[in-house]
């Protein structure tokens, strides 16, 4: 559920222009990376769109090496499109726990 929050956190800050307000300021003033932050953002959430409207790796890729590369517009994250609204108080709660493992084989 935070993913989900933190997703529509950027979403909604990017959708009012003030994308720039959730990221550390320090890395603002002190680096002046604001044109490459924007940019990342603007392509992660190309990256989290209905599966069709998706850049594939390679285009992904691209955008983040070029220097001059019209990005498409981002629509709304598929997560919202999927019933998901904007959450309220009482979606701030833990449903379950899922746990990943990795496993190596080996021989014997």
């Amino acid at each position: 559920m935070y993913i989900v929050l933190e997703m529509f956190k950027v979403w909604k800050s990017w959708r009012e222009g003030k994308v720039l307000d959730i990221v550390d300021q320090g890395l603002i003033e002190t680096r002046g990376l604001s044109d490459e932050i924007i940019k990342c953002i603007h392509i992660a959430l190309s990256c989290v769109q209905k599966a069709e409207s998706r850049p594939t790796m390679a285009s992904v890729v691209l955008m983040l090496n070029a220097l001059s590369y019209t990005l498409p517009r981002p629509s709304q994250p598929a997560i919202f499109s999927l019933g998901v609204g904007e959450p309220s108080s009482r979606d701030n709660r833990i449903a379950s726990l899922n746990r990943v493992t990795i496993s190596e084989l080996e021989p014997r």
